[in-house]
């Protein structure tokens, strides 16, 4: 099972934007370490945006964790999508490359997703009337999340360049 789980103290602290600890676990081991202060409305944006792209067939899409110098890189496969985990702390390495099941990654995207904005809306009223402006374009893109593509980001792809007029033609 994965599971994407963001920290909650953030909701019990007063501050001007969320940030707090992200973790991505996969059958109970640990793929991303360190990310401990993670500013989390760009976060939460950027996995949504990146499942999207993926699930509109792009080849590639990455995530940025830049307080922890961590990028999550994710590609479409054949059998799903797979997942780099690369470190950008000198020297730059691959810390971990997985593969996915593509509807347990968007899956994974959506409980955190809803996890986060339902965290959002509870946190103190001060804390609301200073997130970003972003925080309304969150709200809105977890509802599109969740209408998975009825194939995998593989065969959308495919098909689009499939039905594609050639130029050859």
């Amino acid at each position: 099972m994965l599971r994407i789980r963001i920290g909650r103290r953030w909701t019990r602290e007063r501050g001007t934007a969320p940030h707090d600890s992200v973790s991505l676990e996969l059958d109970g081991v640990a793929l991303v370490d360190g990310a401990e202060d993670e500013p989390l409305l760009p976060l939460v944006e950027a996995l949504l945006a990146c499942t999207g792209a993926l699930a509109r067939g792009t080849a590639m899409a990455d995530v940025s964790l830049s307080e922890s110098g961590l990028v999550l890189c994710l590609e479409n496969t054949e059998d799903g999508c797979a997942l780099r985990i690369a470190s950008l702390a000198r020297p730059a390495r691959l810390l971990r490359r997985v593969r996915l099941d593509w509807s347990e990654w968007c899956e994974a995207i959506i409980r955190m997703g809803e996890q986060f904005l339902s965290d959002l809306e509870e946190s103190p009223s001060p804390r609301r009337a200073a997130a970003p402006s972003g925080s309304a374009s969150a709200r809105s893109a977890i509802p599109r999340a969740s209408r998975r593509p009825a194939r995998s980001p593989r065969s959308a792809s495919a098909s689009a360049r499939r039905d594609a007029p050639s130029r050859f033609s």
